[in-house]
């Protein structure tokens, strides 16, 4: 008996595939139940928040100290194992790989609940600029302890996290004219005009002091947080047509 026709968009009986539309219906669904599970991953990281809080939002170590000191506290119920590194504004650095010239103690630690721990940073007195301030990156992760409780045997789907908190460590050399609190004030804005017709905002920093700008006032905000560093200049570039007055918030640091 000769095999049935396989006209119609449908294959042999007996054969292993799927009809396509029985596949294209099944990635339809699976497309369909992304947006779902990312909403569920999310409202879940929602909930999760960091035990450890860094007392300071910034750390500034003048040349002439022997060391600086940051606080950190547990404020949750469980304790949690601290690891703590400098970097040089890479976030992917890691601890191993750090070139920055400070020495952390201790690096690495246990943090009962509701106790404090101070972590001393230590100038190695590796050359550094003298003429302006330096960045680095403080970085606190916060790894928890395994749930091994009767709820937690239950789900084996509960996700537990681990927190990395990174805040800025500004060098100051000994030395630095003019005051830090007054270089936000300092900093002068132009537009620059490109030969496709853009233009370019320009931000120039004449301080030695580093100034971070939270927030860039009129209808084109920052995309993120954008730092100048002592002496040096920014851009950021506007179509033709863009209105170019503004207004910029800044601060030291």
């Amino acid at each position: 008996m000769p095999p049935p026709a396989t006209g119609g968009g449908m294959v042999l009986i007996g054969s292993n595939e799927r009809p396509r539309q029985d596949k294209e219906a099944m990635g339809n669904r699976m497309k369909s139940l992304v947006p779902l599970l990312a909403l569920a991953l999310w409202m879940g990281a929602g909930c999760a928040q960091a035990s450890i809080v860094i007392t300071g939002t910034r750390v500034i170590y003048p040349e002439a100290e022997r060391e600086v000191t940051v606080r950190l506290d547990n404020v949750g119920n469980t304790p949690e194992l601290v690891q703590t590194w400098l970097d040089e504004g890479n976030p992917k650095t890691l601890p191993s790989e750090s070139k920055a010239p400070f020495t952390i103690v201790p690096p690495l630690f246990r943090l009962d609940p509701k106790k404090g721990q101070s972590l001393r940073l230590i100038y190695t007195h590796d050359p550094l600029p003298q003429d302006k301030e330096s960045v680095f990156w403080l970085n606190v992760l916060e790894v928890p302890p395994r749930d091994t409780s009767t709820s937690a045997n239950d789900n084996p789907n509960k996700l537990q996290l681990a927190f990395r908190t990174r805040i800025k460590v500004f060098f100051r050399p000994t030395g630095l004219t003019g005051r830090a609190d007054d270089g936000a004030a300092q900093v002068s804005w132009r537009f620059v005009s490109k030969g496709d017709g853009g233009y370019v905002l320009e931000a120039s920093n004449p301080t030695p002091y580093n100034v971070t700008f939270s927030h860039h006032g009129g209808r084109y905000p920052l995309d993120q947080r954008e730092r100048r560093h002592g002496g040096s200049r920014r851009q950021r570039r506007f179509r033709h047509g863009q209105r170019a007055n503004h207004t910029a918030r800044a601060s030291h640091c």
